[in-house]
């Protein structure tokens, strides 16, 4: 979290200069200081893949034969529904997959198959192809601006910085689903914020 924290301390106090002392109002969040913020972004899709799981169903429109990397083949008949196999938590793709990292999917970040051939990332959190979502860049973009804001009006500090992730058997599921109470550490925030100085007065609570 602190290298997230020092990259919106960067982009936004620093180079692009916010400053509310002489002035009461929202500083401005334009897209293209968003783009700057590559590890919050690529750490915003890593959550989401590690809590998401879709499903992508899908009809063949002909008759198709696969053939597996082992030599096996079985076939598939038109009309045949498929539903394809998400692979948020492989850890052939993604090494310790249940631990968010800030540079995993950055952008041009490259991935391997099986056989060592350089894929697309393995991303289905929005869906795939020309069914994926039309909102997943908006979605993310909302994510970034909430979570930037966060980050460059408050000072946080983690509580129990090494506190478990959630179990895996938590993980199966389709689409998002709210954290379950039962695993946040005594049923507290794990986090103390504070709000800092230059802030305090554009922030009403």
């Amino acid at each position: 979290m602190k290298e997230i924290q020092d990259e919106v301390y960067q982009v936004l106090l620093q180079e692009e200069n916010w400053d509310v002392t002489t002035e009461k109002t929202s500083p401005k969040l334009c897209y293209s200081t968003l783009e700057k913020l590559v590890k919050l972004k690529s750490y915003a899709k890593d959550v989401i893949r590690i809590n998401s799981s879709a499903l992508l169903l899908r009809q063949a429109i002909k008759d198709t034969t696969i053939t597996l990397s082992d030599g096996r083949s079985f076939e598939i008949k038109k009309g045949d529904n498929i539903l394809g196999a998400h692979v948020h938590h492989d850890e052939d793709f993604f090494p310790d997959p249940y631990t968010p990292k800030v540079d995993r999917l950055i952008k041009n970040a490259v991935f391997y198959d099986k056989n060592h051939k350089e894929i697309k990332p393995p991303i289905s959190s929005f869906g795939r192809g020309k069914y994926q979502c039309p909102g997943q860049n908006f979605a993310y973009t909302e994510i970034s601006i909430v979570v930037a804001w966060i980050f460059a009006v408050c000072d946080i500090e983690l509580l129990y910085p090494d506190a478990p992730m959630l179990p895996s058997y938590y993980k199966p599921h389709l689409g998002c689903v709210p954290l379950d109470p039962r695993f946040i550490r005594d049923e507290r925030l794990n986090a103390r914020i504070r709000i800092r100085s230059q802030f305090a007065e554009m922030i009403v609570v």
